[in-house]
């Protein structure tokens, strides 16, 4: 990130970094399957490790639950 600087306006939403080459704002989820997502990425990194650190088949239901 040596040609990104962080914006820090009022109107621009934490975590977005512009390209100093190409002058485009950006976020850390570019280029990955978590770009275009509605899902805000906090509960994707959760959801990934609860289905990674269990040892059993977890319900549908209760893995709703802890994710809201």
């Amino acid at each position: 990130m040596d040609n990104a600087v962080a914006l820090n306006g009022k109107s621009t939403r934490p975590g977005v970094y512009k390209c100093r080459d190409c002058r485009k704002p950006f976020s850390v989820t570019v280029g990955t399957v978590f770009e275009r997502s509605k899902i805000p990425l906090h509960k994707w990194l959760l959801a990934n490790h609860m289905l990674s650190s269990g040892k059993k088949a977890r319900a549908a239901t209760r893995f709703t639950a802890r994710l809201e």
